[in-house]
């Protein structure tokens, strides 16, 4: 949207024949709303005011002084896609990136005026650094267009990362069902259980309106890890809940920074959002962090030589921009936003490596460490503000710190059997 706004010709790339995702509540903070303004009302269909948190027969409430957001994924892509286009922008559905290589043939590459007309299975453009490929819904349809830079939003199997030669990231499995809600449960709460036995992150019940909720849980990355299904089933039946309906998705595990910048041939290819692996490790979350990728991408190109006269193509296919502009500075981006949102990725990598090996007495123990003040700290700052958050709590309650420290140095080496 904010190329868009900014006067930059966008043309989004969409896989599906039309704008109809699938269903899946999430849950994220109130960082949201900063991102999204105004049209952020129209994918929250809940807000959480209290954690109750369960560990080893132990319990704590955590009350927040800003509410999380439930909003359902659908509902979100619908209003950007609204939005971008209420911005000028163009969406094209339908079209299944294949291929992504440079284009050697023609050295002049600035922008044409217009796509030339379909012929011989082919909507070309005539210049361009980067060549790409698309398969429409008919699989004997190709369609070819052309571009200086590439910007990858499709996902954690991300076909323009493939391309442009980024390895492929681990992913874990995300398991949830649809539940009625306990009779003894406030649609304002949402609760979490750690349970060592099925899974080493947590299970999650998030309300999400009408007596509805969802209860997940996210895999054991490790090949012997138990069948996250099976799991959730029998945790289900644990609570006395039966399942309306079943939601999976694989999420990008976060080990270490990936690279948001390649050149190919004379172009650039940037990725965003999973594609780039841009997920909270800590609670397998990508939203927010998604969202910050995507900012400081576009704020990269905008304030670029020759970005305002560009044309973007913009897509979960690829998105694809005219311009000149590269990210340089280890590749951890040359602004304040893509480097803030690395150093934020790291700390919850260094939260998850302390956490990844606890046994049911830490967890234990860690609730049992929550004083009223430093519960009053998890509530004042929000997952998406980690170092404000991590200090605060340790200055709370010092011996947290040393029950972190102990795993992190002694624990088995969170990833380290990730393929």
């Amino acid at each position: 949207m904010k190329l868009a706004r900014e006067g930059v010709r966008v043309r989004v790339y969409e896989v599906a024949t039309a704008i109809d995702p699938a269903r899946r509540t999430l849950i994220v903070t109130d960082k949201f709303r900063e991102q999204m303004g105004l049209f952020a009302d129209d994918a929250i269909v809940n807000e959480i005011r209290v954690f109750e948190l369960f560990a080893n027969g132990s319990q704590a409430s955590v009350e927040l002084d800003r509410p999380d957001l439930i909003i359902e994924r659908a509902d979100l892509i619908k209003v950007l896609a609204k939005e971008a286009m209420a911005e000028g922008a163009e969406i094209i559905t339908g079209r299944r990136l294949v291929d992504l290589k440079a284009h050697t043939l023609d050295t002049d590459r600035s922008p044409p005026s217009a796509y030339s007309s379909e012929q011989d299975g082919a909507d070309a453009r005539t210049r361009g650094a980067i060549q790409l490929t698309f398969k429409g819904s008919n699989p004997a349809e190709t369609f070819v267009t052309m571009a200086d830079t590439v910007i990858g939003a499709d996902g954690a199997f991300s076909v323009v990362a493939q391309c442009a030669g980024w390895p492929r990231q681990p992913t874990v499995s995300l398991m949830q069902a649809i539940v009625e809600l306990p009779d003894d449960m406030s649609p304002e709460s949402t609760r979490v259980w750690f349970e060592l036995e099925d899974t080493p992150y947590f299970y999650w019940l998030i309300p999400e309106g009408s007596g509805r909720g969802g209860l997940g849980l996210i895999a054991d990355e490790k090949p012997d890890g138990k069948n996250p299904q099976e799991a959730l089933k029998s945790f289900m039946e644990k609570q006395g809940l039966k399942a309306m309906e079943f939601q999976a998705a694989k999420i990008p595990l976060y080990l270490k920074w990936i690279p948001v910048h390649r050149r190919v041939g004379a172009g650039d290819v940037y990725l965003v959002g999973d594609a780039a692996g841009q997920v909270k490790v800590s609670t397998v979350g990508g939203i927010v962090t998604g969202f910050r990728g995507a900012q400081g991408v576009a704020d990269e190109l905008l304030h670029s030589n020759g970005a305002r006269s560009g044309q973007t193509e913009v897509g979960r296919s690829g998105s694809f921009l005219t311009s000149r502009a590269s990210i340089l500075a280890d590749n951890a981006g040359s602004n304040a936003e893509i480097r803030a949102l690395r150093r934020e990725l790291d700390l919850h990598l260094g939260i998850r490596r302390a956490m990844h090996d606890f046994n049911s007495a830490d967890y234990g123990r860690l609730l049992g460490l929550l004083s009223n003040s430093a519960k009053s700290q998890l509530g004042r700052f929000h997952r998406d503000e980690a170092w404000r958050l991590m200090t605060h709590l340790v200055l709370r309650q010092p011996r947290l710190l040393s029950l972190g420290i102990r795993n992190f140095l002694f624990g088995g080496g969170f990833g380290d059997s990730v393929k």
